[in-house]
């Protein structure tokens, strides 16, 4: 193995990295309670974002038909924030857990956003125009952390909105 970048910016441990979907950046989360946004090719900094609790994870949304790509960062405090990874502008940002938010992942098509957190909910969330919006709520978690919804929806504490 060969080291490629070594992303430097964090006063404290890093605790997660995701790429983005074309592997051009790379998004960390750390216990100083920001997420840092790198170009790979370059080890510059694109980005910092500030949390008020420490980010747990960071996931990149598939490019949109325009290039467009949002990055979901989650918290310990249970917000979820979405932001422009173009121009660094914060989409959303809310308190959507009553604990820690542990995962996060984007649908294949980028318009819905789950998220798996301590308070023993899965949630999924639509995405129109940086807005969020409750779709799913389950508290039957499958070992992924995430609902499959193999289950029927209304039963087992499992509902639709």
């Amino acid at each position: 193995m060969q080291v490629l970048v070594t992303q430097r910016g964090h006063s404290a441990a890093v605790t997660h990295v995701s790429f983005s979907p074309t592997g051009e950046l790379i998004a960390s989360c750390s216990r100083d309670r920001k997420v840092i946004v790198t170009n790979v090719a370059t080890g510059q900094q694109l980005h910092c974002f500030s949390h008020d609790e420490e980010p747990k994870c960071s996931v990149f949304s598939p490019a949109a038909a325009d290039g467009d790509v949002v990055l979901a960062t989650a918290s310990a405090d249970g917000t979820l924030s979405l932001y422009d990874v173009g121009s660094g502008e914060v989409l959303e940002s809310s308190q959507v857990h009553t604990e820690a938010i542990h995962r996060a992942t984007f649908s294949p098509d980028g318009s819905k956003v789950g998220t798996a957190s301590l308070d023993r909910t899965a949630k999924i969330w639509g995405i129109e125009g940086g807005a969020v919006a409750l779709l799913h709520r389950c508290t039957v978690l499958r070992p992924s952390g995430i609902c499959d919804r193999s289950h029927e929806i209304g039963r087992a504490s499992c509902r639709e909105r």
